[in-house]
């Protein structure tokens, strides 16, 4: 999940995970980071400048997928993979060599 924000000063971003745990995961100047590897829960990201300015909190939900759907939706993947080569060597099977 991409997390961006806004500032013309260096800022520290904080991830308090469901058990109450707080720990920053970015400090410097840029205007976004990529989160992942969370486990499921909600989490609470804050903001905070280098002068103190805080932005207010944002709340993140985190819920994967169930294994069954991701298997389904992985074997519905590889299916219409395999049916689209197989479109493709039957199209190319039938050309000539005058092109």
């Amino acid at each position: 999940m991409h997390v961006g924000w806004t500032s013309d000063e260096p800022v520290t971003l904080t991830l308090t995970d469901p058990q109450g745990t707080v720990r920053p995961v970015y400090n410097g100047t840029g205007d976004g980071i990529f989160l992942s590897g969370l486990a499921d829960g909600d989490y609470a990201l804050g903001l905070v400048g280098e002068s103190g300015a805080r932005a207010d909190p944002i709340t993140l939900s985190v819920e994967h997928q169930s294994l069954s759907q991701a298997l389904w939706l992985a074997g519905l993947g590889a299916l219409v993979f395999l049916l689209t080569v197989i479109v493709i060597l039957r199209g190319t099977r039938g050309e000539g060599t005058d092109g």
